[in-house]
């Protein structure tokens, strides 16, 4: 175990306090852009801290966090606070589980032997594949880094992970009559020859061109494929709410709260943190509890949601793993496909269907209530022909409407940072062009 973990626990120990944990962060990696063209140098980062938790007689609870070469002094303020706070009986450090072993951190071990070449080479392909003469890319950057986690308690629980995470993120502009589209990605992986071999600025200038001709104007009920990558950025926002169901008042927390069936049971949402590959896959949380899948929708339902140790305690639970900088916090989201593709449904289905690519703005979006009202960009089509695409129309309607008149589930997933998603065609949007 490294010595701040050790120092701090041993410290804590001679201070009086009844139980202590802590973890130590350490990652280091690079980061480079692109000027005019041409890729910058490599800028070197890293970061280092130490998180020192501890209790007192009476269940007080103190809590610090600073560099890990401060390991005393982050106990002693833990301490001062602890002996003034409110105690809870059940308050204290995880115990060992029998789960430590079920997930693990993702490491990629060709890090330590990315040159500098391989990096540019990564972010100028991906710049060069955006170009256009009707397009203007910025902002291209590429991070990259390796971190190191270590947790230990007065339980005797010791655990440690290393993980690797590799990401781009660029922005291109489209001007026309119509104004100027924007689109931006931040692709990330946890292997570099994934995100390497990823033609994002391709992908971004394809989705630009394809939203630049002019189409025809919407107005009234429609009916809408939210595609994958839609369909993961609604997921996304959707997320916090599973961290408070039992305290919050929104219609999430009132299905799951008197178990009733919201919406349609073939909209089916996992969280898990043991998903192979994916970016939020951990061996532990902050707390030192190793994750567990969590159905979050399920048959129409709101079955559980995301348990903290504390609160797991309290309802003689499992916690699930969630954790992370003060909070809780969704790990990996699925939402499971269907068994036929989008393709094939669409070309059954009779009358206008407005395919969602981009969401301008998803400010319009109340995921207390479910109110939804959001410009959006995307292609009209009939029988899955393309009639034309579409620009800023405003889409309105309820989420929990929406997700009860699912017309079907498509079987084409893609995986969109924490995210895997398959496209949902629904009913229940009114559009205002």
């Amino acid at each position: 175990m490294p010595s701040p973990i050790a120092e701090a626990l041993d410290h804590a120990k001679k201070s009086g306090a009844k139980a202590a944990e802590a973890l130590l962060s350490q990652a280091k990696g690079v980061t480079l852009e692109l000027e005019r063209g041409k890729p910058t140098a490599p800028e070197p980062h890293s970061d280092a801290r130490l998180t020192v938790r501890l209790w007192v007689d009476g269940g007080g609870e103190g809590f610090a966090q600073g560099p890990p070469e401060d390991a005393t002094t982050l106990v002693d303020a833990a301490l001062k606070k602890a002996k003034i706070a409110w105690g809870d009986s059940l308050a204290g450090p995880v115990g060992k589980l029998g789960l430590a072993e079920a997930a693990r951190g993702i490491d990629d071990r060709r890090h330590e032997q990315i040159t500098t070449a391989d990096r540019q080479e990564a972010l100028v392909s991906a710049e060069k594949g955006a170009r256009d003469k009707r397009i203007r890319a910025s902002g291209f950057t590429y991070r990259d880094e390796r971190r190191w986690r270590g947790y230990g308690n007065s339980r005797g629980v010791a655990l440690q992970e290393w993980s690797t995470t590799y990401a781009m993120a660029g922005t291109i502009e489209l001007s026309d009559d119509r104004g100027t589209l924007t689109l931006e990605d931040q692709p990330a992986s946890r292997a570099f020859a994934s995100i390497a071999s990823l033609p994002y600025g391709a992908a971004l200038a394809a989705r630009a061109l394809a939203l630049a001709p002019t189409g025809p104007t919407l107005s009234g009920p429609i009916r809408v494929v939210l595609s994958a990558r839609t369909a993961a950025e609604l997921v996304t926002r959707l997320a916090p709410a599973f961290a408070n169901l039992a305290r919050d008042e929104g219609w999430l927390a009132a299905a799951h709260r008197d178990d009733r069936r919201a919406f349609d049971p073939r909209v089916n949402l996992l969280d898990d943190g043991t998903l192979h590959g994916a970016l939020r896959t951990h061996a532990f949380d902050d707390r030192g509890v190793t994750p567990i899948p969590v159905a979050l929708m399920s048959d129409g339902r709101v079955p559980a949601g995301l348990i903290d140790l504390l609160e797991a305690r309290h309802r003689k639970l499992r916690p699930t793993g969630h954790w992370f900088d003060g909070a809780l916090r969704s790990n990996n989201l699925i939402l499971r496909g269907g068994t036929r593709s989008a393709n094939a449904i669409l070309s059954e289905l009779d009358g206008p269907v407005l395919i969602v690519d981009h969401v301008y703005d998803w400010a319009g979006m109340n995921a207390t209530t479910g109110d939804v009202r959001i410009p959006v960009g995307g292609a009209l089509t009939r029988r899955a022909k393309r009639e034309g695409a579409v620009r800023r129309v405003v889409l309105h309607g309820n989420l929990a409407d929406v997700l009860s008149r699912v017309v079907e589930v498509a079987s084409d997933t893609d995986r969109f940072g924490y995210v895997d998603a398959c496209g949902l065609i629904v009913d229940g949007f009114t559009a205002v062009g």
